[in-house]
């Protein structure tokens, strides 16, 4: 499948504002998350932040985990060590689904958990088949419509009474004032402000 050829046959998607092949390997191993982690272990580790993720989403054992927007494929491993019967990511970028797919074989849960390679606005899963949709740092990378349809989707795939848990990091009003008058507001000596807390690439 191409970046901008629909994932689902009358989709009636178009094309996503952000091409695929924008996330690259390199933005995987150095820009996404607790890439450092990945990096020094090559999908053997899981960082906190994913074993954290599956406590806060309250995931019970037995339940069916899908991950909208999967990236390295860290929480998937994590939801099925947690006790998820199943975990299932979906990601357009294929440098996504082939480091993802490094870390379920480290991880030993190939059997429970897999990635498809498609769009998060229109997936091949089968509706009312998840107890919970995850989207993880995500909706940040998506133009409002694009977050409609996901959210729309993310519902379509949901099972009755399952939950959706979306985390975002800040927008960029959040790093241009409220960081900065914070920075301005706390003294250096005590705590480590930089001046950028972001890279150019982000």
């Amino acid at each position: 499948m191409t970046p901008n050829t629909p994932s689902r046959a009358g989709s009636g998607l178009w094309p996503p504002e952000v091409p695929a092949d924008v996330y690259t390997e390199e933005y995987y191993r150095n820009h996404c998350g607790p890439h450092e982690t990945w990096n020094q272990h090559n999908g053997r580790v899981i960082a906190g932040y994913y074993r954290g993720a599956v406590e806060k989403i309250s995931l019970r054992p037995g339940e069916k985990l899908v991950d909208l927007g999967a990236g390295r494929g860290e929480l998937l491993a994590a939801a099925i060590q947690a006790g998820a019967a199943s975990a299932v990511g979906v990601e357009y970028s294929t440098a996504a689904v082939e480091l993802a797919e490094t870390t379920l074989r480290a991880q030993g849960v190939t059997d429970a958990a897999r990635m498809l390679h498609g769009d998060v606005r229109a997936t091949e899963l089968g509706g009312g088949q998840a107890d919970v949709v995850t989207l993880l740092d995500v909706v940040e990378h998506l133009t409002p419509d694009e977050v409609d349809q996901t959210l729309r989707e993310a519902h379509r795939l949901l099972a009755p009474g399952g939950r959706v848990v979306i985390h975002t990091l800040p927008n960029r009003f959040v790093y241009d004032v409220t960081y900065r008058l914070q920075r301005l507001s706390r003294p250096t000596r005590i705590l480590h402000w930089p001046r950028n807390p972001r890279n150019a690439y982000d």
